[in-house]
């Protein structure tokens, strides 16, 4: 996983988005991580499990 400070992620965007396709990027600020940047279609796929678990979940009840 790629880590990058918040200032340095404010330049580089462009750069950044481009990398998300091989690896996650983890934002930080005073050294503590605040956000992380995934690619499209990696959100998708975790959105939908998430759905999926969450189901599951309902359906035990």
């Amino acid at each position: 996983m790629h880590i990058v400070p918040i200032a340095h992620a404010r330049y580089r965007l462009t750069e950044l988005v481009e990398g998300l396709a091989a690896e996650p990027t983890v934002i930080t600020r005073n050294g503590q991580a605040v956000a992380v940047m995934v690619a499209w279609e990696d959100y998708e796929h975790l959105i939908g499990r998430a759905s999926v678990m969450q189901t599951r979940q309902r359906s035990r009840r």
